[in-house]
């Protein structure tokens, strides 16, 4: 299977879109666009993230280090495709801080801040398992609807759900 067969299939996939943030040695913040996050464990609370080897902050990720998701909301599209581009200043965003010092994408959905526990390499990517140490969903992230990447593109949730049971 070729790269663009298996990009093309995958696509047909809806995922959320998070900004996934840590601290750089130097003290700066990077980020990066990850739609490969997913929660792994309930009892430790465990989430998992994918990242390319190649990435310029790279180096931020190793085991014991922390770092946050910001859960994106529909409005978010902007912040999503600036954090997906390579070679610019991700610490120009507008950031918040959570309650371990990570920094947060302002105007999210839902915050985790993480603790790495293992990592993985996985052909040109490495599996991160974060232990989570903190989180919350933002006070306006309720009204909000997700937003979404389908078939290579920015969607939006067609409407929040029901509290129906059925």
């Amino acid at each position: 299977m070729t790269a663009d067969q298996f990009r093309k299939i995958m696509s047909q996939f809806a995922t959320g879109i998070t900004t996934v943030t840590a601290r750089t040695d130097e003290g700066t913040v990077y980020g990066v666009t990850v739609n490969s996050f997913t929660s792994v464990s309930l009892d430790p609370p465990l989430v998992l993230i994918c990242l390319d080897n190649r990435l310029s902050g790279f180096q931020a990720f190793r085991v014991g280090r922390v770092f946050g998701v910001s859960v994106l909301s529909e409005s978010q599209e902007q912040v999503s495709r600036y954090f997906a581009q390579r070679g610019l200043d991700k610490s120009e965003a507008e950031y918040t801080t959570g309650r371990t010092g990570v920094p947060l994408v302002a105007g999210a959905l839902a915050y985790l801040e993480c603790e790495i526990v293992a990592a993985y390499p996985a052909g040109d990517h490495t599996i991160f398992v974060g232990q989570v140490k903190a989180g919350e969903i933002a006070p306006s992230g309720e009204d909000k609807g997700a937003l979404l990447y389908f078939r290579s593109r920015y969607t939006k949730l067609g409407g929040l759900p029901t509290n129906n049971p059925n």
